[in-house]
């Protein structure tokens, strides 16, 4: 989705429930501590942050229910987390209080089972090299190594998708 789209939308919801004087800024990436997530509220700051390798491949449903958890966020304060009031906020607003695995950015380590062709992604380096990663179809079957995409010149010519 192009910047000018995400932005309009973005504020608009916003706007729409009451969040006055808050921004909003699109970053490259998180902290080490928040890097598998796609968006952040800061409550203090009164400000939601975007990661913009989400909003360069999501579609507009993708992008109104992630600004909607942050907002519910937002709306709650930050000694909620994702307990039940700020889930029941959420579904109040409209958003979705479940955190989908429905990834449109795809994973910097990337692995396809050599039986069956399934696809595995993890956002982080796997930590213990020996540490094997089964299939569910073929559990007798390791997954042995997850592959870093970003180091690879064209994924799609090894079968793995484009690293944003």
């Amino acid at each position: 989705m192009e910047r000018s789209h995400t932005v309009r939308i973005a504020k608009m919801l916003m706007r729409l429930h009451g969040l006055k004087g808050w921004k909003l800024e699109i970053v490259p990436k998180f902290s080490r501590t928040y890097r598998s997530c796609y968006g952040l509220c800061h409550k203090t700051k009164k400000i939601i942050f975007l990661l913009e390798r989400f909003t360069k491949c999501c579609n507009a449903s993708q992008l109104v229910n992630l600004m909607l958890h942050e907002i519910a966020h937002a709306l709650v304060g930050i000694r909620h987390d994702h307990d039940q009031v700020w889930r029941d906020k959420c579904i109040e607003i409209g958003g979705r209080p479940t955190v989908e695995q429905e990834h449109c950015v795809p994973e910097r380590y990337q692995a396809i089972c050599k039986l069956c062709g399934q696809f595995f992604t993890r956002s982080r380096r796997v930590a213990n090299p020996d540490q094997h990663v089964y299939c569910c179809d073929c559990p007798t079957q390791p997954i042995i190594e997850f592959v870093d995409v970003k180091k690879l010149g064209d994924p799609e010519k090894f079968g793995y998708r484009s690293y944003l």
